[in-house]
């Protein structure tokens, strides 16, 4: 077996193969030869695209996530405003119609919950991640004792920075229309 570089890349060729036969071949629309891989005899690495190890963005994502994840213990459960910010980008966009943009917007509340709320507490019970945006479901109870709301709060990233922030809440009932939870 022999080796020919053609213009598909690098070729394995049996020795008795004729270059009369080997033009024959290449008309034909089921040629005898194929390109060559890393387990033939004839390997050429050259004629092979280099593919670069990546992880499809992986590790930011899950950069993201624990990025998100620190800013909601630290902001709302530990009600340290100032140590959940450090986890904001130069802008804070505000969806929630009830909260002001900004680090100050952020502070507000977080003093609000600390004055009003100092109890409260949010358990996540859920985290996605989609490209820049992180996901959560939580269930926070603001009084001890009581049902609380369930959460979805969605948080958009640009450089692993929280610039953007949405949710949406819904109380938990007393009494259900089915036995499912919300959680």
């Amino acid at each position: 077996m022999s080796c020919r570089l053609t213009e598909g890349g690098t070729k394995a060729i049996p020795a008795s193969f004729s270059r009369k036969n080997e033009a024959a071949a290449s008309r034909s629309s089921h040629a005898s030869h194929r390109p060559v891989g890393r387990n033939d005899r004839c390997f050429n690495s050259h004629a092979l695209p280099r593919r670069r190890r990546r992880d499809g963005g992986q590790r930011a994502r899950q950069a993201n996530r624990k990025s998100v994840l620190a800013f909601y213990e630290k902001g709302l459960n530990q009600k340290d405003a100032d140590a959940a910010l450090a986890y904001v980008g130069d802008r804070y966009v505000q969806h929630n119609p009830n909260a002001a943009d900004g680090p100050d917007g952020f502070r507000k509340f977080i003093g609000f919950l600390r004055e009003k709320f100092p109890n409260s507490h949010s358990d996540i019970k859920r985290s996605f991640v989609d490209g820049d945006y992180v996901i959560l479901h939580v269930h926070a109870v603001r009084e001890p004792g009581t049902r609380g709301n369930a959460i979805v709060d969605i948080f958009k990233l640009e450089n692993g920075k929280i610039v953007e922030h949405w949710d949406v809440v819904q109380a938990i009932p007393e009494t259900p229309a089915n036995s499912n939870t919300m959680f």
